[in-house]
């Protein structure tokens, strides 16, 4: 193919992103894992998918556009720039943390720690550093977080398998 896309690593979500991208819009193009956002810079890439947080520097700089974001709503640090579903596109692709604890791990101590991060997510200092760098914190519990990684599972399986890289182990508790 004549277009070259980077994205982060193969499995990432970046990767992921660019084979939604390809699907949605007909475009066949060869995905590059990249280290960082120089090849794009150098012109030995044409696009690249890529986390907003890692972006906004060089995009505030002017050394390159962002065209699209694959996020479910718009960016306040990117008002202009529109989402897929803006352009028609039905797709919402938002990246996700989360955290995990050893199978086993008592109750009390599970809920201790789900409510120190969400102060932490919460907090005044960690709000103002996400407006800053662009991105969005909404904060679940235990039991929303694991019903979104439910849902998420079966979307990330089905990208993976359309991309020929979906493997799967079960693993023994």
């Amino acid at each position: 193919y004549k277009i070259r896309i980077g994205h982060s690593g193969v499995g990432s979500s970046t990767h992921l992103i660019s084979v939604i991208m390809q699907n949605m819009t007909g475009c066949k193009a060869t995905l590059i894992p990249l280290k960082r956002n120089s090849p794009l810079l150098s012109g030995e890439i044409h696009a690249m998918a890529e986390v907003l947080t890692a972006a906004v520097r060089l995009w505030k700089a002017k050394k390159f556009n962002i065209i699209v974001h694959m996020t479910g709503k718009k960016n306040a640090v990117i008002p202009d720039v529109p989402t897929m579903q803006d352009m028609g596109y039905d797709i919402a692709f938002d990246h996700f943390r989360g955290v995990s604890v050893p199978k086993g791990t008592p109750e009390a101590i599970k809920a201790k720690i789900a409510d120190a991060i969400m102060k932490a997510a919460k907090s005044k200092s960690f709000m103002a550093l996400a407006k800053s760098k662009g991105f969005t914190v909404d904060p679940t519990g235990p039991v929303e977080f694991e019903k979104m990684l439910a849902k998420r599972n079966k979307i990330v399986a089905d990208i993976m398998k359309d991309a020929g890289i979906y493997r799967s182990k079960k693993f023994k508790d």
